[in-house]
């Protein structure tokens, strides 16, 4: 979770340094989490064959216990640090950070600074890393480095902040499902209300 606290009193440097601090803290977490999948992966291939030594059996379960209640605290501190991003990125907005600013900290490539999505969709902060996904792009020229939430934890964090709202607040679930039916001819159904357990932790079943 980000020990980041935001008075309204700082500069836009101050602001920058902070939007770097997390991107920075995110990228570390997000190869921490990426190790933690993969040794998961691999006790749950361990666990599947049958062994009769059982003092190992207990200790990959134990461990699996472990990686699991990790995961899914990391899951919420990603969701804590989408939601101040979103405070961050306002307040970068209100002290008028210059988008030249936003783009060396976030560290994009000079080409993708006057893109046609930048003119679109690049107005504000927010609409730099989550809608345009410029984070790291100076790190990466292949089509994978926007997709990955190790390259781009900083849109992956907002990401599942926003999932985490739409599935803890059903008045935004249903707005957003019935936009959605608008813009894609009823693609997506009559909206049904997500399960009580997903309703009050965000998590899926």
């Amino acid at each position: 979770m980000t020990s980041f606290v935001i008075t309204g009193n700082e500069t836009g440097g101050q602001l920058l340094k902070m939007l770097a601090h997390l991107k920075l803290a995110e990228s570390i977490m997000q190869a921490s989490a990426a190790r933690a999948r993969k040794r998961k992966k691999d006790l749950v291939a361990e666990a599947n064959v049958d062994t009769p030594f059982l003092p190992r059996r207990k200790a990959v379960a134990d461990e699996l216990a472990g990686l699991d209640e990790w995961l899914l605290n990391r899951r919420f501190d990603e969701v804590s640090a989408g939601r101040f991003l979103f405070r961050l990125c306002r307040e970068l907005d209100r002290k008028g950070v210059s988008q030249e600013a936003i783009f060396d900290t976030i560290n994009t490539n000079r080409a993708d600074r006057v893109s046609e999505d930048v003119k679109k969709y690049g107005n504000d902060s927010i609409g730099l890393i989550a809608v345009c996904c410029l984070e790291n792009s100076a790190s990466c020229r292949d089509d994978y480095w926007s997709h990955d939430r190790e390259m781009q934890p900083l849109r992956w964090c907002h990401q599942m902040a926003f999932i985490h709202e739409l599935r803890t607040r059903p008045e935004l679930d249903r707005a957003v499902h019935d936009e959605a039916n608008k813009l894609f001819d009823d693609a997506f159904g009559e909206y049904r209300e997500r399960p009580l357990l997903e309703r009050l932790t965000g998590v899926s079943a």
